[in-house]
């Protein structure tokens, strides 16, 4: 957004006079269907990294929230409340000769 206010990036979009000079703009990623982030790489931290499933869980579970795109980019900036996923060890198999190393990623 480059420094943008969300007025300027509301206009260069030609979205309307609807938004606020003093508040930054909220950018949120959402993938299709119901896919979540990994957190194993970094993510931008400028943007709120979500799922669907969690949109529609937080406007059921929190009603009352008044700006709910606020709500959804306070608690999901830079991915989010997941943990770092921690791969499990490399599991190996050994059938008479035959060795097989099972990695997950």
């Amino acid at each position: 957004m480059a420094g943008r206010n969300a007025k300027e990036v509301a206009k260069a979009l030609d979205l309307g006079n609807g938004a606020f000079e003093s508040k930054r703009p909220i950018l949120m990623v959402i993938p299709r269907y119901a896919a979540r982030f990994t957190l194993n790489d970094r993510l931008d931290d400028r943007a709120s990294w979500i799922a669907w499933p969690e949109v529609a869980r937080m406007r059921i579970e929190k009603k009352q929230v008044v700006d709910p795109l606020v709500e959804l980019d306070r608690e999901f900036r830079d991915g989010g409340p997941l943990a770092p996923y921690d791969p499990p060890e490399e599991t190996i198999y050994e059938l008479r000769e035959l060795k097989v190393r099972l990695s997950v990623l």
